[in-house]
């Protein structure tokens, strides 16, 4: 009759050790915070501000140069969500040339509540009328409300 030492016996009865159990659970963890968001289809909450903010530097854009060339500005926001800035021709008032501030955002834009609308900045910097725009990107939205000043609130 064999008998086996003692120690290999209870060696197969004791189960995992601490490091191990820790080990599995880091490996799981990982592949959960890689899995997760793919499957659930989650989306960036902050694309709807990475889009104003683009949005906002154009308008910025705009009433700098108004400012500077003492000549007006304009913010247009087409349907589409495309959006460009022009200045006003000084040789053929009237006329609007276009700059090279343009774009097409990767989101719902609406500029009270209208897909389409003008912003027009005066020599001294300020709008015709307060606005609010809102920028949205997958349920997340995010507002920016030009004030009559031409400054900008988010």
């Amino acid at each position: 009759m064999d008998i086996l030492p003692l120690t290999s016996v209870t060696r197969s009865r004791r189960g995992i050790s601490l490091i191990e159990a820790l080990i599995v659970m880091v490996l799981v963890g990982i592949l959960a915070a890689v899995a997760i968001p793919r499957v659930a289809g989650t989306s960036d909450p902050y694309a709807a501000v990475d889009e104003a903010r683009e949005i906002h530097a154009a308008m910025a854009n705009a009433r700098a140069r108004a400012i500077a060339t003492q000549l007006p500005n304009r913010f247009v926001l087409a349907s589409g969500a495309v959006w460009k800035v022009e200045q006003e021709d000084p040789a053929n008032p009237g006329t609007w040339l276009a700059t090279a501030d343009s774009g097409t955002a990767d989101a719902a834009v609406t500029m009270g509540g209208a897909t389409s609308g003008t912003i027009l900045y005066y020599p001294r910097g300020r709008v015709d009328a307060p606005k609010t725009i809102e920028v949205s990107v997958d349920g997340h939205v995010q507002s920016i409300d030009v004030l009559a000043s031409g400054l900008v609130r988010w």
